[in-house]
């Protein structure tokens, strides 16, 4: 019994790890899946804010009234996105 449970363990490990190897060559970054491919889309340039620009303007309209730890936070997770995929307009952004 002990070396069937032993077995099935090394199968599991073995499948986990081919799972986790497919699913990282099929994305490059994970974050990656909110840009929008821009092949997909007209050659033209975006009137849109950057994102940088557009978390100023609504940290300046949500922060009244809230903690430091709003405006922490709402940056933490802005600059952890312009860092794996780019300051992209906004409108390139995809969810």
């Amino acid at each position: 019994m002990f070396q069937f449970k032993k077995q099935e363990k090394s199968n599991l490990d073995f499948y986990n790890e081919e799972w986790l190897t497919l699913r990282w060559q099929q994305k490059d970054n994970p974050l990656g899946r909110f840009l929008i491919d821009y092949d997909n889309q007209s050659h033209t340039p975006s009137n849109s804010p950057l994102l940088s620009e557009a978390k100023v303007i609504y940290v300046s309209i949500k922060s009244v009234g809230r903690s430091v730890a709003f405006n922490q936070a709402a940056d933490r997770a802005i600059n952890n996105l312009i860092d794996a995929v780019g300051d992209k307009p906004i409108d390139r952004y995809s969810s």
